[in-house]
């Protein structure tokens, strides 16, 4: 009866075996490779979610403190009448204040973003009554202007919240 040459067999197995811990090491190594880059991905996404966190609290404090400058810096848009808008709110909210008819939570209930679009549900107090309120933003890069970057209060963007529909 013929049998293998016991010396090619063993070359065989440790060719088998080389060519299993090759396959281990590639698929550990990818694996490892994808797990880092969603790692990263992750703290990216907690980065930007906290830097919005961040400028909403600034926002809100500006309010309190009642300083129209810093609460306007937050503020960007193209339309004069966003930002016309937003001042008669400092104002509105700064009548409220002295009035003592208004708490400012600043309560984050809720941070959408969608790549450069953020949308912030912020608790504020009027006359007893819990409000939820909707405020947008948008993340602004360098672009050379010499404009800061980071997230600025926009318009509305209704399209974020996705189609309309009726019930």
């Amino acid at each position: 009866r013929a049998q293998e040459d016991p010396d090619a067999r063993r070359r065989r197995r440790v060719a088998q075996r080389r060519f299993a811990l090759l396959l281990i090491a590639i698929s550990s190594l990818v694996c490892l490779a994808v797990s880092l880059a969603y790692w990263r991905l992750q703290r990216l996404d907690a980065q930007y979610r906290q830097d919005l966190i961040d400028t909403v609290e600034a926002e809100v404090a500006a309010l309190r403190v009642g300083d129209r400058d810093a609460f306007m810096r937050i503020q960007r848009s193209r339309s004069d009448a966003f930002l016309a808008d937003q001042v008669r709110a400092f104002d509105t909210y700064q009548a409220l204040k002295q009035a003592h008819r208004v708490q400012l939570t600043g309560e984050v209930l809720d941070v959408a973003i969608d790549d450069l679009t953020g949308r912030v549900v912020v608790q504020e107090i009027i006359d007893g009554v819990p409000y939820k309120v909707v405020w947008f933003y948008w993340y602004y890069k360098d672009d050379g202007s010499g404009e800061p970057t980071g997230w600025r209060r926009v318009p509305a963007n209704l399209a974020f919240w996705g189609e309309e529909r009726t019930f």
